[in-house]
């Protein structure tokens, strides 16, 4: 009896030290788990950080067009989609396209020439030439920095043997021979200003007399409180045209040092010093605008013997 009693104790001691041994066991393995959950945790954090800072150097601005802060440029991808992209971006795209080709009505006749600064993806020279198809010696020239563009245009443009693609910088453009009208849209927004003024001396002393500039541009308001008003009523319009507000301020980033506004009275004070003395406003929408300057007699600013350039509010 105290033989089978010593048994049942130490076979219990045992059993609690056997349950010990498990527990602890156990203990370790949950520790080492644990452990090794959270080294795996870290490691994809840290790929989620390194991921983001990678992502961070190129911002989503449309479905598949991506921009480094600052450094918007006319890409491949902006190529292939910007007739989307600007539609999306632009008020009114189509309508200035449609006003574009019918105020040409007035400034081309047979032999005349036209030239397009910025000309992107050719949208305003095919409906020009469609325009003025059944003209006779219709000369059609688009000037633009982007190969990927001039790429594009190329490709739809391909039915006009009377328009010529050039793969150019503007500010190294000679001339603007026998211009009878110059089509600026959307484009000097993205020179300097100094290069603006050159441009414009360039553009009233080749064109004809009677002949005309359109310059269609984003502008600042003349006011702060109309600037917050007309920004957020734009990226509005950008929202309801499917774009997101990541997008939306991505874009914005993207072009911080590169585009660079000028306010209404500023553009038409700067037409005026080229050489313009009847000009008009024929678009306003919030920030953007559309001036047709006229020449109405002959000059040349570059032999000017006044050759300031106007101030510029700061």
């Amino acid at each position: 009896m105290e033989k089978t009693t010593a048994m049942i104790k130490i076979s219990g001691l045992r059993t609690k030290e056997n349950n010990t041994k498990n527990k602890t066991r156990k203990q370790e393995f949950s520790h080492d788990t644990s452990l090794q959950f959270s080294h795996l945790r870290v490691k994809f954090l840290s790929e989620i950080c390194l991921r983001t800072m990678t992502e961070d150097k190129s911002h989503l601005v449309d479905d598949i067009i991506t921009a480094v802060p600052g450094e918007w440029r006319f890409d491949k991808k902006v190529a292939q989609s910007f007739d989307t992209h600007v539609r999306k971006s632009v008020p009114f795209y189509d309508e200035i396209q449609h006003l574009i080709v019918d105020m040409s009505e007035f400034f081309v006749r047979d032999n005349s020439s036209i030239f397009d600064i910025g000309a992107s993806t050719g949208e305003t020279l095919y409906h020009l030439a469609n325009k003025h198809r059944q003209k006779k010696n219709i000369r059609l020239v688009g000037i633009e920095q982007s190969i990927r563009m001039v790429e594009e245009a190329g490709t739809k443009l391909k039915d006009f043997p009377n328009i010529r693609l050039l793969h150019q910088n503007v500010q190294e453009f000679a001339r603007f021979d026998q211009a009878d009208l110059v089509l600026a849209l959307y484009t000097l927004q993205f020179l300097n200003l100094e290069d603006r003024y050159d441009l414009l001396a360039k553009i009233f002393r080749d064109l004809r007399v009677g002949g005309a500039f359109l310059l269609v541009e984003k502008v600042h308001a003349e006011s702060a409180q109309a600037e917050d008003m007309w920004n957020e009523l734009h990226w509005d319009f950008k929202s309801r045209s499917g774009l997101s507000d990541e997008m939306i301020l991505a874009k914005s980033r993207s072009l911080r040092g590169v585009l660079s506004p000028m306010t209404v009275t500023e553009n038409i004070r700067m037409l005026e010093w080229a050489g313009f003395k009847r000009t008009d406003v024929f678009f306003k929408w919030l920030n953007w605008i559309g001036i047709v300057a006229i020449k109405t007699e002959p000059g040349n600013p570059l032999n000017s013997e006044d050759e300031s350039l106007p101030e510029m509010s700061k």
